[in-house]
């Protein structure tokens, strides 16, 4: 499905930041991630290990999930004006513009992946003019 989603967005701006994350633990994380990153290969695509599971921790948060649940298999949009903690105190991470999710009934519903929404969404905050 992501590779999917990249292609329908051909536009040479768009970046993929990739987090693997242990929450299923199929396997050895570093090896079962490092088999998995080829469903993601594509040139603007960078990839991520996260063994600790701290920014799906952390997002979890952002987007009002149930405490037990991480941010995993979500799908976050940032436009060219979120920005990271800037060191001022706060190690929350930046809210997306727009997500969607595959986390069945433990997320709103509405959010859930629907490639040709995300790459809608996503298109429409490449085409705004620079500000």
């Amino acid at each position: 499905m992501e590779k999917q989603i990249l292609e329908k967005i051909p536009d040479s701006r768009l970046r993929a930041y990739v987090v693997w994350v242990p929450v299923l633990r199929a396997g050895p994380f570093e090896s079962t991630a490092r088999d998995e990153s080829g469903r993601v290969a594509d040139p603007r695509a960078t990839q991520f290990l996260d063994p600790e599971g701290q920014l799906s921790k952390a997002y979890a948060s952002v987007l009002h999930l149930p405490r037990y649940l991480p941010a995993w298999d979500v799908y976050f949009v940032f436009g060219p004006e979120a920005h990271w903690a800037d060191g001022q105190g706060s190690d929350q991470p930046p809210t997306p513009t727009y997500w969607m999710h595959q986390l069945g009934r433990s997320a709103p519903a509405e959010l859930t992946l629907n490639a040709d929404q995300l790459a809608r969404v996503v298109s429409g905050i490449l085409s705004r003019p620079k500000q």
